[in-house]
């Protein structure tokens, strides 16, 4: 069961640490957003969220800050691509799924970093075990040379061209 308890279900997250604690809703749209280390907290145009780790903020995955982005993607004039007019349309105002949608992410990454020592465990345990040879490995046809037939030539008939194509299809 990723990211819940047992009594939680499957696909739910459970609530972690950050909690909004100044409401974004007030304002039309955020037009900002930045961190501040010192305090942990993050700021999303009026709205504050806290504590958010140091961590959590700057977890990347394959080189893209995941927070960042997030938020970048999710305030007035973000970041992203602009491929077409449709681009620029965005609510009036930020809204409570937003924030849910927020809490959600810092609380899945809250989550993964929290797993981290856990996998390093594992991954130990796994590079100081035995590592399999092909020999250890059963050979998944043991007959598989008996079951290889040779691919077969189509023949050419009289007119040159081959056995089942017409001359059109063949230019």
């Amino acid at each position: 069961r990723r990211f819940s308890t047992s009594e939680k279900e499957s696909g739910t997250i459970s609530n972690g640490l950050a909690k909004c604690v100044k409401s974004v809703t007030d304002e039309k749209y955020p037009e900002f957003f930045e961190y501040d280390k010192n305090t942990k907290t993050l700021h999303v145009g009026i709205g504050e969220f806290r504590p958010v780790s140091p961590d959590v903020f700057d977890f990347e995955v394959s080189g893209r800050k995941v927070v960042q982005s997030w938020l970048g993607y999710r305030i007035r004039n973000g970041s992203g691509r602009k491929s077409s007019p449709l681009d620029h349309i965005l609510p009036d105002r930020w809204n409570e799924k937003f924030t849910r949608e927020l809490l959600e992410l810092l609380w899945v990454l809250e989550e993964t970093i929290k797993l981290y020592p856990k996998q390093a465990q594992l991954l130990d345990k796994i590079l100081a075990s035995d590592c399999l040879t092909i020999d250890d490995l059963p050979d998944p046809l043991p007959h598989k040379h008996e079951l290889r037939k040779p691919p077969k030539v189509p023949k050419k008939n009289q007119n040159g061209t081959l056995d089942g194509i017409s001359d059109t299809e063949s230019n």
